[in-house]
Formats: structure tokens, sequence, C-alpha cells
């Protein structure tokens, strides 16, 4: 059978044609004789594999992305384009604007929030600290003051005394200021020196209540006095009172307990710790007793 070449209507499939069929039909009866040839003589039937191989091709890939096993298969997943917009709207960036405003604005309040808290403990911790300082000042202050712990028996003299003791105090302590700050003996200390030595007269000397003599003025004879003490004195400690009551005893002699094993008037006159015995310029009396009120009651009648 002579064939020629001629190109199909769907499939571009090569068909044979017979002569005969170029006899004057219309063109619709030519159409359906051709594709009744192709199909009795299974002509076509190359192109409708190859079809349904495209199909079967196409339906497994919209399967697999249907699944989002895309990546896995090496194939593009295709999305609707409602869920990727090629175009961001303004609403959209405002929304992410915002939320990242919000969420700076509760980072910063979260920072502030922590720097309130460190500082309010750092307050408490300072606050703590110095209560501590205070309490512990407080109690050495009370340990200290267990020197004065005995029992007062003041005659109406010693009384007056101790009264002029807390006034010459009251009115002349900047001058005793001024002395401690060169010598480093307590203000009130150097006072109730003064008051023994002298009754606390500007005009004498405080070494033993003479004259000033070629001191120019009591202050400089109160520094020339302390000064000589301090080379033999045990050392005063500022706030524990024994070294005070340790320094005056120095000052006035340590005879008392050095030789006849007793407490100093000097000191303790005024109270259980004394009853009698008294040096004087002739030396020592045992049955004098000393009518002068002691450094250790005009200091607790001060500090109390």
């Amino acid at each position: 059978m002579n064939t020629i070449t001629n190109t199909n209507f769907a499939a571009r499939c090569t068909i044979p044609k017979n002569n005969y069929n170029n006899a004057n039909l219309k063109p619709e009866k030519r159409e359906l004789q051709v594709f009744d040839f192709v199909n009795k003589n299974k002509i076509a039937q190359p192109c409708r594999k190859k079809h349904n191989k495209i199909r079967k091709a196409l339906a497994m890939t919209i399967l697999i992305n249907s699944l989002g096993l895309g990546a896995l298969f090496g194939t593009k997943e295709t999305t609707k384009a409602s869920q990727t917009p090629d175009v961001i709207s303004f609403n959209t960036i405002q929304n992410f604007a915002s939320d990242s405003y919000t969420f700076q604005k509760i980072k910063e309040q979260e920072q502030i929030k922590t720097q309130i808290q460190e500082t309010e403990f750092d307050r408490r911790i300072k606050a703590r600290e110095q209560q501590a300082r205070l309490d512990y000042q407080e109690y050495q202050k009370n340990e200290a003051l267990k020197v004065f712990d005995v029992e007062i028996d003041l005659s109406s003299g010693q009384e007056k005394e101790v009264k002029k003791f807390l006034k010459v105090w009251n009115n002349y302590q900047d001058r005793y200021r001024t002395i401690e700050e060169v010598t480093d003996v307590p203000a009130e200390l150097i006072c109730a020196i003064h008051c023994r030595e002298s009754g606390a007269n500007f005009n004498k000397r405080l070494h033993d209540g003479g004259e000033l003599g070629d001191f120019r003025s009591w202050e400089e004879s109160a520094i020339s006095a302390l000064e000589s003490v301090k080379k033999h004195a045990p050392k005063i400690v500022l706030g524990d009172y024994q070294t005070y009551l340790d320094f005056a005893e120095f000052y006035n002699g340590t005879g008392y307990r050095d030789y006849h094993n007793m407490n100093s008037p000097y000191i303790w006159a005024g109270t259980e710790k004394y009853s009698i015995g008294k040096y004087t310029q002739d030396g020592f009396i045992k049955d004098l007793q000393d009518q002068q009120v002691g450094v250790a009651v005009m200091l607790k009648t001060l500090y109390s």
C-alpha cells in the first residue's frame, strides 16, 4: 500500500494515507475516515501512551506537592498565590513595625525593672551594713562603759565639783578640742584633768595647777604637759575609756598602785573603789582622805 506523509491533527504523529483517500469528500467525512483508519490500525497508540505517561507524571507531582514532599523528591512545590503574596500590604508592614515596637518597649521595661531591683538590693545591703556598724559601735561603747560600773557615793563638795565640771565642759569645750587636735588626748579627759589640777582655772598651768610662769598661755602649758606624759603613758584608744583612765593615772603618778596596792583617788575618789589614803607634798598619808572627785566620776557623769 502506497503511503504519503501527512501530519495528524492533535498528536503530530506520522500517519499513512492511501491514494484513494484523496477523493472529493466533505472535510468532515474525510476527517472521520482518517480517524477511523488510524484507530483500526492502532497508529495513534504510541501517542496515547505518551499522553498517559504525562498524565501519570503530572498526577504524581501534584500528589507529592500536596503531601509537602517536594523537597524530598526533587520537585518544585507549588503554593497558592494567597499563601505567598508577591506584594506585602501596607497593613502587614504596619503590624510588623507595631509588634517590633511593642517588643522593644517590653524589653526596655524589663531592663528598667531589673535596674530598680538591683538598686533596691544595693540600698538594702548598704543600710544593713550601716546598721551593723552602728550596732557594733553601740556594742563597743557599752563594753567600754562597763569600766564605770561602780557605786558612787559623793559628798556635797564632790557633787558641786561634778556640776562645775559639766558647766566648764559646756562653756569651754572648744578650747579643749583645740588641744585635742594637737595632742590626740580626748578633750573631755583634758577637761577632767584641768578640774583636778586647778579647778579649771585657765590662768594656771595644767602640769600641777601652778603659775603659768614661762608659758605664754594655758594652751601652751597644756600641750607641754600632755606631750611629756604621752612619752611614758599607755596609748589612748579613742572610745576605749579604760585607756582614758590609765592615762589619767600616769598623769598623776602610779605610786598608789606601785607602792600601796590601792586604787588611785585621782581616778576613783567618790566611788566604792576608794576609801582613804592620799599623797601630799609631804608624801603619802594613809589616814588622809581625798576630798576631790575622781576623773572616773566626772567622765561617767558626762557619758551617762
